[in-house]
């Protein structure tokens, strides 16, 4: 995929755009954008440093972060509120650590439905309170018009209020998608330089968080520890006449392994319990490791059966910290994935 930035302002995917030219993280459409955007982008501004190595903004950042070696032991990892791609973003200590100054060695990344926002999608983390999972919350890109109904992945809406419907040769979902998708992989990159192993990072996403985090899951170059897609759907309705292979190659997908828990409610009307279990049938010879559920309530983790099989899916896949010993003077942690 070629990544496209996204207006940090109005989430318009851009042939061509303008770089803030002190963080070189946030991109716009104009002038106007960045001068409306201001208020909020100068809290997070600030040159690159070499936590962030070769600075620069979205997309590309696997090219950025090549040659640097992540940390070897999971002592190294360390937290952060503010990413290139991420200024927005909020994280949650897990309500157990091994020790208090030290991260808990999973990582379970938020990605909020449509018209919601990543502190908002943060109390679902506050909620499910796993002990040894650290949780961050991070904001879509996309701004859903007419600018103060919340943020989203990609674009969703016409002109005149409509939702865009999916069809053969419609492009906007799909490059925003891609422009999404990309910023994730990013941000996935800036983590490992950031010491955190992939094995122990899982996305969640909600709505078209979860179409989101499937996507960027199944092609991102590591494996991650797992995904769970709730209430999004598998792809986008643009592909359904595509047919399983071609479309794993359209999305660039290469994660087989990659454990997905997919489920579905009743509520969400954009996409029919029918064409939910119609796209995990279709994905699932490709995806060797895909658990697919569906319930008849209308909202997230609302029934025992939701959040017990959640965790059922999700407890076996964490990385846990068995011991702590003492080598040549130095404390080693001893992880391993269950």
């Amino acid at each position: 995929m070629v990544f496209k930035p996204a207006c940090a302002a109005c989430g318009r995917v851009l042939e061509q755009a303008l770089q803030c030219s002190r963080c070189k993280a946030s991109y716009y459409c104009n002038r106007e954008c960045q001068r409306l955007q201001w208020k909020e982008h100068k809290r997070v501004c600030r040159p690159p440093t070499a936590e962030t190595p070769g600075g620069g903004g979205s997309g590309s950042s696997s090219e950025k972060t090549k040659g640097v070696a992540p940390p070897r032991a999971f002592k190294d990892r360390v937290t952060r509120t503010s990413f290139r791609d991420f200024p927005n973003a909020e994280w949650l200590p897990a309500p157990q650590r091994h020790r208090p100054d030290r991260p808990a060695p999973n990582l379970l990344i938020l990605l909020h439905g449509l018209g919601d926002d990543e502190q908002k999608f943060a109390a679902l983390g506050r909620n499910m309170a796993l002990p040894g999972m650290e949780v961050l919350s991070v904001r879509g890109p996309y701004v859903v018009p007419p600018g103060d109904m919340g943020f989203g992945w990609y674009p969703a809406y016409e002109a005149d209020g409509e939702l865009i419907k999916g069809k053969p040769g419609e492009q906007r979902r799909i490059a925003g998608l891609d422009a999404a998708v990309q910023r994730l992989h990013g941000l996935l990159d800036e983590l490992t330089g950031m010491g955190w192993h992939m094995r122990g990072v899982f996305l969640l996403g909600f709505g078209q968080g979860a179409l989101t985090a499937l996507d960027a899951g199944l092609s991102y170059r590591q494996l991650l520890g797992g995904v769970m897609a709730l209430s999004g759907g598998c792809f986008l309705e643009e592909y359904d006449d595509t047919g399983l292979e071609a479309l794993a190659q359209a999305r660039g997908w290469q994660q087989a392994e990659l454990p997905l828990h997919v489920t579905h409610l009743t509520a969400p009307v954009y996409l029919p319990m029918e064409r939910a279990i119609t796209q995990a049938t279709l994905l699932k010879p490709w995806c060797k490791k895909l658990i697919f559920h569906s319930y008849t309530d209308s909202q997230l983790l609302a029934s025992e059966a939701q959040v017990r099989e959640l965790f059922e899916y999700l407890s076996p896949l964490m990385v846990t910290s068995l011991h702590e010993m003492s080598l040549n003077g130095e404390v080693h942690e001893v992880a391993s994935v269950q």
